[in-house]
């Protein structure tokens, strides 16, 4: 039996959680045939970003896939597919931060952190002169406006609720909204060029799932160890937003379907039982290499990003620690750099600095670049 993990397992466990690599013979992850395989097992993907959704996803769908078919399947453009026919949504289920998730999972997510996220905004909304009488003017606005399989832009909601006699300036407007997405309202379908557009959750959701609220919480901690691993009780409580008291309960009614190693790193029991089975044979990424959007769930689905990300580099990714996550590259799980694309769309390295050098390009950028682009290409704006 594995007893401990090195510094050097957590980045490579984590590639294959999160499904940036092939899965092993054994590993416990399904295969990825289309976005919402990736999105339903990752529980939650960072999503504010729109411009860099598709590729949060399209990394793990051609990153996991086995065959260069199945690679050559994914596509930007079948994301915003996915989107449009509702099998996946983007909206707030937690933190106040928009992600990219399956629509019968919102509901759980909202069960378990609405009450607080609108608690925390009632000085904000003081200060806007929202009060709750003002949720449900606006809540009749939106549903007038949506209902019959109405779509609108946030804009054209706007309108409608100035129309109606609810101001919408200094970010009025934008905190009616996500009330009503915290309350079940309203969700992002379908994306119409860079915009994602509102439609009415209950039109839009139509099955959702019901748990009680210990179960929804010991679900979403149980997927969140498989898709996220190793990670600490920690991490999910900073990545729910929710009290570490309450997610630490959660884990004890899990028992041992999750394996704690020294340091708080957390495992599924399927993915511990596999790495015991190897017997100390090395894990597999070593040499791998990475293009990951801005705001990927493989740096910012943890609270204590060091292991991979050196705290030195966080300023390069983050600068001026300003909340915008430039898009970075990885070697064997570990960031080495940020990139960006040129005015014809090629993929430019900027890699991080050691010893005043810079690093020599990974023998493999190149075919990322490629599958990257490719990806892309089949968008439509």
């Amino acid at each position: 039996m594995v007893s401990t993990l090195t510094p050097r397992d957590i980045p490579r466990l984590r590639l294959l959680s999160h499904g940036l690599l092939p899965a092993p013979e054994g590993f416990p992850r399904p295969a990825f045939h289309a976005p919402e395989d990736v999105v339903g097992w990752m529980t939650a993907l960072q999503g504010q970003d729109w411009n860099s959704v598709p590729w949060s996803i399209g990394a793990r769908w051609t990153g996991g896939a086995t065959t260069a078919g199945e690679a050559s399947a994914a596509s930007a453009a079948a994301v915003r597919q996915a989107f449009a026919d509702g099998r996946i949504v983007r909206s707030w289920p937690m933190r106040g931060t928009l992600h990219t998730l399956l629509p019968h999972d919102l509901p759980l997510f909202h069960a378990l952190t609405s009450e607080r996220l609108l608690k925390s905004m009632a000085s904000r909304h003081r200060n806007l002169s929202i009060v709750p009488e003002d949720w449900e003017k606006a809540r009749a606005v939106v549903r007038g406006t949506l209902s019959g399989g109405g779509r609108a832009t946030r804009a054209e909601l706007f309108t409608a609720l100035e129309e109606a006699g609810q101001g919408t300036r200094e970010q009025r407007g934008a905190h009616l909204l996500l009330v009503l997405s915290l309350t079940g309202t309203l969700v992002q379908g379908p994306a119409e060029g860079k915009e994602h557009l509102f439609v009415l959750q209950d039109e839009w959701i139509t099955e959702p799932r019901e748990l009680s609220p210990e179960a929804a919480l010991d679900d979403l901690l149980e997927r969140y160890v498989r898709s996220h691993g190793p990670a600490t009780i920690r991490d999910f409580a900073w990545w729910t937003g929710l009290p570490l008291g309450q997610c630490r309960a959660a884990q004890l009614r899990l028992g041992e379907r999750l394996r704690e190693y020294p340091g708080g790193w957390l495992l599924s029991a399927e993915a511990a039982a596999w790495l015991d089975a190897r017997d100390g044979e090395p894990l597999p990424g070593a040499r791998s290499f990475h293009l990951l959007a801005g705001f990927d769930e493989y740096i910012l689905g943890y609270t204590d990003r060091s292991a991979v990300l050196a705290p030195g580099h966080f300023d390069l990714v983050v600068p001026g620690g300003n909340g915008m996550f430039k898009r970075t590259f990885m070697s064997g799980g570990v960031t080495d750099g940020t990139w960006s694309t040129d005015s014809r769309g090629a993929v430019v390295l900027e890699p991080f600095e050691a010893d005043g050098r810079r690093a020599a390009p990974h023998r493999s950028s190149g075919a990322r670049a490629a599958g990257y682009q490719r990806f892309m290409r089949s968008q439509r704006v």
